[in-house]
Protein backbone atom coordinates (compact mmCIF):
# COMPACT_ATOMS: atom_id res chain seq x y z
CA UNK A 1 0.00 0.00 0.00
CA UNK A 2 1.32 3.36 -0.86
CA UNK A 3 0.28 6.82 0.66
CA UNK A 4 0.35 9.51 -1.64
CA UNK A 5 2.38 11.69 0.55
CA UNK A 6 5.18 9.34 0.85
CA UNK A 7 4.71 9.49 4.72
CA UNK A 8 4.63 5.36 6.01
CA UNK A 9 2.80 5.05 9.40
CA UNK A 10 0.95 2.21 11.03
CA UNK A 11 -1.23 2.23 13.26
CA UNK A 12 -0.84 -0.51 16.60
CA UNK A 13 -3.98 -2.05 17.27
CA UNK A 14 -3.55 -2.40 21.04
CA UNK A 15 -2.47 1.13 21.60
CA UNK A 16 -3.08 3.16 18.62
CA UNK A 17 0.35 4.86 18.59
CA UNK A 18 1.79 6.28 15.67
CA UNK A 19 4.84 4.70 14.44
CA UNK A 20 7.15 4.80 11.82
CA UNK A 21 7.49 2.30 8.79
CA UNK A 22 11.24 1.24 9.62
CA UNK A 23 9.92 1.18 13.78
CA UNK A 24 7.63 -1.92 12.53
CA UNK A 25 8.98 -5.56 13.01
CA UNK A 26 9.11 -7.91 10.16
CA UNK A 27 10.81 -10.86 8.56
CA UNK A 28 14.25 -10.63 8.23
CA UNK A 29 15.58 -11.02 4.20
CA UNK A 30 18.81 -10.33 2.10
CA UNK A 31 20.69 -8.02 1.46
CA UNK A 32 18.80 -6.51 -1.67
CA UNK A 33 16.77 -8.86 -2.39
CA UNK A 34 14.85 -8.53 0.66
CA UNK A 35 12.27 -11.09 1.46
CA UNK A 36 11.68 -11.96 -2.36
CA UNK A 37 12.51 -15.10 -2.06
CA UNK A 38 10.96 -16.51 1.02
CA UNK A 39 7.63 -15.43 -0.57
CA UNK A 40 5.40 -18.42 -1.50
CA UNK A 41 3.44 -17.66 -4.70
CA UNK A 42 1.12 -20.31 -4.58
CA UNK A 43 0.24 -19.50 -0.88
CA UNK A 44 0.89 -16.16 -0.61
CA UNK A 45 -2.61 -15.09 1.57
CA UNK A 46 -1.26 -17.81 4.45
CA UNK A 47 2.39 -16.67 4.64
CA UNK A 48 1.15 -12.78 5.25
CA UNK A 49 -1.02 -14.65 7.56
CA UNK A 50 1.50 -16.25 9.22
CA UNK A 51 4.08 -13.25 9.33
CA UNK A 52 0.51 -11.42 10.72
CA UNK A 53 0.23 -14.19 13.75
CA UNK A 54 4.62 -13.80 14.55
CA UNK A 55 4.62 -9.98 14.23
CA UNK A 56 1.55 -8.62 14.93
CA UNK A 57 -1.62 -7.02 12.95
CA UNK A 58 1.29 -4.43 11.07
CA UNK A 59 4.39 -5.00 9.76
CA UNK A 60 7.09 -4.58 7.41
CA UNK A 61 8.62 -6.45 4.25
CA UNK A 62 10.43 -5.52 1.12
CA UNK A 63 11.22 -6.99 -2.47
CA UNK A 64 14.46 -5.64 -3.53
CA UNK A 65 14.00 -1.73 -3.38
CA UNK A 66 10.40 -1.63 -2.68
CA UNK A 67 8.88 -1.43 0.91
CA UNK A 68 5.98 -3.13 1.79
CA UNK A 69 3.58 -2.08 4.47
CA UNK A 70 0.97 -5.46 5.58
CA UNK A 71 -1.93 -4.91 7.51
CA UNK A 72 -4.08 -7.48 8.96
CA UNK A 73 -6.48 -5.20 11.35
CA UNK A 74 -9.52 -4.92 9.60
CA UNK A 75 -10.59 -1.81 11.20
CA UNK A 76 -7.52 -0.09 9.98
CA UNK A 77 -7.78 -1.57 6.25
CA UNK A 78 -11.34 0.22 6.73
CA UNK A 79 -10.02 3.44 7.39
CA UNK A 80 -7.51 3.07 4.57
CA UNK A 81 -10.25 2.15 2.19
CA UNK A 82 -12.33 5.28 2.82
CA UNK A 83 -9.39 7.28 2.39
CA UNK A 84 -8.96 6.68 -0.90
CA UNK A 85 -7.74 7.91 -3.18
CA UNK A 86 -6.94 10.90 -1.44
CA UNK A 87 -4.25 9.65 1.06
CA UNK A 88 -4.14 6.12 -0.18
CA UNK A 89 -3.31 4.51 -3.15
CA UNK A 90 -3.03 1.53 -5.12
CA UNK A 91 1.15 0.13 -5.80
CA UNK A 92 1.73 1.58 -8.71
CA UNK A 93 3.74 -1.59 -9.74
CA UNK A 94 0.49 -3.44 -10.48
CA UNK A 95 -0.53 -1.19 -13.03
CA UNK A 96 3.26 -1.02 -14.72
CA UNK A 97 2.78 -4.91 -14.95
CA UNK A 98 -0.74 -4.70 -16.45
CA UNK A 99 0.20 -2.15 -18.69
CA UNK A 100 3.59 -3.61 -20.01
CA UNK A 101 1.08 -7.06 -20.71
CA UNK A 102 -0.59 -5.16 -23.04
CA UNK A 103 -3.64 -3.94 -20.62
CA UNK A 104 -5.01 -0.70 -19.27
CA UNK A 105 -5.17 0.14 -15.85
CA UNK A 106 -8.86 -1.19 -14.19
CA UNK A 107 -10.55 -0.16 -11.14
CA UNK A 108 -7.98 -2.58 -9.07
CA UNK A 109 -5.10 -0.89 -10.09
CA UNK A 110 -6.36 2.57 -11.54
CA UNK A 111 -5.58 6.05 -8.88
CA UNK A 112 -6.72 9.01 -8.93
CA UNK A 113 -9.26 10.94 -11.37
CA UNK A 114 -8.75 7.08 -13.72
CA UNK A 115 -10.37 5.37 -10.54
CA UNK A 116 -12.92 7.84 -9.44
CA UNK A 117 -14.11 8.17 -13.09
CA UNK A 118 -14.15 4.24 -13.54
CA UNK A 119 -15.64 3.70 -10.06
CA UNK A 120 -18.86 5.75 -11.26
CA UNK A 121 -19.24 3.58 -14.68
CA UNK A 122 -18.85 0.18 -12.56
CA UNK A 123 -20.96 1.37 -9.39
CA UNK A 124 -23.92 2.35 -11.60
CA UNK A 125 -23.46 -0.90 -13.84
CA UNK A 126 -24.09 -2.88 -10.53
CA UNK A 127 -27.55 -1.29 -9.73
CA UNK A 128 -29.58 -3.76 -7.53
CA UNK A 129 -32.04 -4.07 -10.25
CA UNK A 130 -29.43 -5.37 -12.59
CA UNK A 131 -27.98 -7.69 -10.05
CA UNK A 132 -31.58 -8.67 -9.18
CA UNK A 133 -32.55 -9.60 -12.74
CA UNK A 134 -29.32 -11.96 -13.40
CA UNK A 135 -30.52 -13.74 -10.21
CA UNK A 136 -32.18 -16.83 -12.14
CA UNK A 137 -28.86 -17.41 -14.24
CA UNK A 138 -26.95 -17.57 -11.25
CA UNK A 139 -29.06 -20.03 -9.88
CA UNK A 140 -28.73 -21.86 -13.22
CA UNK A 141 -24.70 -22.15 -12.43
CA UNK A 142 -25.03 -22.70 -8.89
CA UNK A 143 -26.77 -25.97 -9.79
CA UNK A 144 -24.98 -27.12 -12.78
CA UNK A 145 -21.96 -27.04 -10.02
CA UNK A 146 -23.76 -29.31 -7.44
CA UNK A 147 -24.54 -31.58 -10.35
CA UNK A 148 -21.41 -31.77 -11.34
CA UNK A 149 -20.54 -32.48 -7.80
CA UNK A 150 -22.54 -35.11 -7.45
CA UNK A 151 -21.73 -36.97 -10.26
CA UNK A 152 -18.41 -36.94 -8.70
CA UNK A 153 -19.56 -38.26 -5.29
CA UNK A 154 -21.84 -41.00 -6.93
CA UNK A 155 -18.59 -42.16 -9.09
CA UNK A 156 -16.21 -41.59 -6.00
CA UNK A 157 -14.00 -39.60 -8.31
CA UNK A 158 -11.56 -36.81 -6.66
CA UNK A 159 -12.32 -33.24 -7.74
CA UNK A 160 -10.17 -30.23 -8.09
CA UNK A 161 -11.66 -27.61 -5.82
CA UNK A 162 -9.79 -24.90 -7.02
CA UNK A 163 -10.33 -25.18 -10.76
CA UNK A 164 -14.36 -26.15 -10.32
CA UNK A 165 -14.82 -22.83 -8.24
CA UNK A 166 -12.81 -20.74 -10.65
CA UNK A 167 -15.12 -22.29 -13.05
CA UNK A 168 -18.15 -21.54 -11.49
CA UNK A 169 -16.72 -18.07 -11.24
CA UNK A 170 -15.91 -17.62 -14.49
CA UNK A 171 -19.21 -18.78 -15.70
CA UNK A 172 -21.26 -16.42 -12.55
CA UNK A 173 -19.41 -13.31 -14.01
CA UNK A 174 -19.43 -14.22 -17.46
CA UNK A 175 -23.43 -14.40 -17.20
CA UNK A 176 -23.36 -11.10 -14.92
CA UNK A 177 -21.01 -9.13 -17.20
CA UNK A 178 -21.34 -9.92 -20.41
CA UNK A 179 -24.99 -11.72 -20.69
CA UNK A 180 -23.20 -14.84 -22.28
CA UNK A 181 -23.78 -18.39 -20.98
CA UNK A 182 -19.92 -19.65 -21.61
CA UNK A 183 -20.21 -22.82 -19.34
CA UNK A 184 -17.33 -23.92 -18.60
CA UNK A 185 -18.16 -26.37 -15.72
CA UNK A 186 -20.00 -28.36 -18.04
CA UNK A 187 -17.81 -27.93 -21.34
CA UNK A 188 -13.83 -26.48 -20.70
CA UNK A 189 -13.59 -22.52 -23.10
CA UNK A 190 -10.79 -20.97 -24.67
CA UNK A 191 -11.47 -17.85 -22.93
CA UNK A 192 -11.40 -19.75 -19.14
CA UNK A 193 -7.45 -21.13 -19.96
CA UNK A 194 -6.13 -17.92 -20.71
CA UNK A 195 -7.01 -16.23 -17.85
CA UNK A 196 -5.96 -19.18 -16.10
CA UNK A 197 -2.53 -18.11 -17.23
CA UNK A 198 -3.05 -14.30 -17.10
CA UNK A 199 -3.71 -13.75 -13.85
CA UNK A 200 -1.24 -15.78 -12.02
CA UNK A 201 1.20 -14.34 -14.41
CA UNK A 202 0.16 -10.97 -12.89
CA UNK A 203 0.32 -12.08 -9.17
CA UNK A 204 3.95 -13.39 -10.00
CA UNK A 205 5.49 -10.38 -11.75
CA UNK A 206 4.20 -8.25 -9.37
CA UNK A 207 6.34 -10.00 -6.20
CA UNK A 208 9.70 -10.58 -8.61
CA UNK A 209 12.24 -8.87 -7.59
CA UNK A 210 14.17 -9.21 -11.01
CA UNK A 211 11.48 -8.27 -14.08
CA UNK A 212 13.65 -10.83 -16.54
CA UNK A 213 10.50 -10.35 -18.83
CA UNK A 214 11.75 -7.11 -19.78
CA UNK A 215 15.10 -8.40 -21.53
CA UNK A 216 14.07 -12.07 -22.87
CA UNK A 217 11.22 -14.09 -23.30
CA UNK A 218 10.75 -17.56 -21.62
CA UNK A 219 8.28 -19.92 -23.38
CA UNK A 220 5.58 -19.10 -20.40
CA UNK A 221 6.09 -15.15 -21.28
CA UNK A 222 5.35 -15.85 -24.83
CA UNK A 223 1.65 -18.36 -24.25
CA UNK A 224 1.08 -15.64 -21.96
CA UNK A 225 1.73 -12.82 -24.93
CA UNK A 226 -0.72 -15.35 -26.92
CA UNK A 227 -3.46 -15.21 -24.01
CA UNK A 228 -3.35 -11.84 -23.55
CA UNK A 229 -4.07 -10.98 -27.44
CA UNK A 230 -7.10 -13.77 -27.43
CA UNK A 231 -8.96 -12.25 -24.35
CA UNK A 232 -8.71 -8.38 -25.83
CA UNK A 233 -9.90 -10.28 -29.05
CA UNK A 234 -12.51 -11.74 -27.04
CA UNK A 235 -13.62 -8.59 -24.92
CA UNK A 236 -13.50 -6.84 -28.29
CA UNK A 237 -16.10 -9.25 -29.69
CA UNK A 238 -18.20 -9.14 -26.26
CA UNK A 239 -18.36 -5.22 -26.93
CA UNK A 240 -19.64 -5.13 -30.16
CA UNK A 241 -22.38 -7.63 -29.34
CA UNK A 242 -23.30 -5.46 -26.50
CA UNK A 243 -23.41 -2.08 -28.67
CA UNK A 244 -25.46 -4.10 -31.63
CA UNK A 245 -28.23 -5.49 -29.30
CA UNK A 246 -28.83 -1.71 -27.67
CA UNK A 247 -29.01 -0.31 -31.50
CA UNK A 248 -31.33 -2.50 -32.17
CA UNK A 249 -33.12 -2.43 -28.77
CA UNK A 250 -33.07 1.06 -27.46
CA UNK A 251 -35.46 0.54 -24.72
CA UNK A 252 -32.29 -2.07 -23.35
CA UNK A 253 -30.74 1.53 -22.67
CA UNK A 254 -33.13 2.13 -19.76
CA UNK A 255 -32.89 -1.55 -18.62
CA UNK A 256 -29.68 -3.27 -19.55
CA UNK A 257 -29.70 -7.03 -19.11
CA UNK A 258 -26.07 -7.35 -17.85
CA UNK A 259 -23.05 -5.47 -17.27
CA UNK A 260 -21.51 -4.57 -20.10
CA UNK A 261 -24.59 -3.55 -21.49
CA UNK A 262 -24.93 -0.88 -18.22
CA UNK A 263 -21.13 0.22 -18.47
CA UNK A 264 -21.74 1.44 -22.03
CA UNK A 265 -24.62 3.08 -21.24
CA UNK A 266 -22.89 4.74 -17.97
CA UNK A 267 -19.84 5.47 -19.92
CA UNK A 268 -21.83 6.94 -22.58
CA UNK A 269 -22.74 8.96 -20.44
CA UNK A 270 -19.51 9.87 -19.05
CA UNK A 271 -18.03 10.92 -22.29
CA UNK A 272 -19.00 8.77 -24.98
CA UNK A 273 -16.76 6.42 -26.95
CA UNK A 274 -13.86 7.98 -25.46
CA UNK A 275 -14.38 5.93 -22.18
CA UNK A 276 -14.20 3.04 -24.74
CA UNK A 277 -10.88 1.88 -22.89
CA UNK A 278 -12.46 1.73 -19.58
CA UNK A 279 -15.19 -0.43 -20.94
CA UNK A 280 -12.23 -2.69 -21.98
CA UNK A 281 -10.32 -2.85 -18.85
CA UNK A 282 -13.46 -3.27 -16.98
CA UNK A 283 -14.55 -6.42 -19.40
CA UNK A 284 -10.98 -8.20 -18.32
CA UNK A 285 -11.22 -7.80 -14.54
CA UNK A 286 -14.99 -9.04 -14.51
CA UNK A 287 -13.93 -11.76 -16.57
CA UNK A 288 -11.14 -12.96 -14.26
CA UNK A 289 -13.77 -12.73 -11.49
CA UNK A 290 -12.07 -9.73 -9.83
Amino acid sequence: MERADQQQVAVSQADQVRRRYLDLPGPKGLPFFGNAFQLAKDRLHQQFEGWATEFGTSYRARVASRRILVLSDHKVVASVLRDRPERFRRPTRHGEIVREMGFEDGLFFANDEGWKRQRRMVMAAFDPHHVKAYFPALVTVAMRLEIRWRKAATSHSEIDLQADLMRYTVDAIAGLAFGSDVNTLEAEDAIQQHLNRIFPAIARRVTSAIPYWRYFKLPADRQLESSVNEVKSAIERFIYEARARLTQNPERREDPRNLLEAMIVAAEREGGDARNADIRLQCVHHAGGR
